[in-house]
């Protein structure tokens, strides 16, 4: 789908935990649509967000990155991002939030991933950590279930 931004993206939801609705879809590409706009960039990218369970997103992170365990999300700088629905309803329990809300979270992590930013410092976590936070503000947060 392609808004005025010509930003384009795609959603793949390959999993059952969290029910996927019109308004979160439109809050996921909202979410990425305004992370990019955030951005300076030189051309119009593509997005594709798959929604998985922990299982596809330990063989993931297993396939891709050596690592045996799942987390929350992937993002691969070709544009794709993927997006554990477990690990959202899991943190949403512990962090008081509600799993679209954790979703839209990881969905601007791996989106800001996609754009260069990375979190392997303190310094470079509490700049991603405040630009997702900036954004879920201008977006308002989801209060729905799908």
């Amino acid at each position: 789908m392609r808004g005025h931004s010509g930003i384009k993206i795609n959603i793949l939801n390959l999993q059952k935990k969290i029910p996927v609705g019109k308004l979160l879809l439109s809050k996921i590409r909202t979410v990425v649509r305004q992370t990019i706009l955030s951005e300076t960039v030189k051309e119009s990218p593509e997005i594709s967000v798959c929604l998985v369970d922990d299982k596809m997103m330990k063989r993931l992170n297993r396939k891709y990155f050596g690592k045996n365990t799942s987390t929350d999300v992937i993002a691969f700088n070709t544009g794709d991002i993927a997006v554990s629905t477990d690990t959202a309803a899991i943190n949403s329990q512990v962090f008081k939030t509600t799993p679209p809300d954790e979703l839209l979270l990881y969905v601007i992590h791996g989106t800001l991933h996609v754009l260069g930013y990375d979190d392997k410092t303190a310094g470079q976590r509490t700049v991603m950590e405040n630009k997702s936070e900036k954004i879920l503000k201008k977006i308002g947060r989801t209060n729905v279930d799908t």
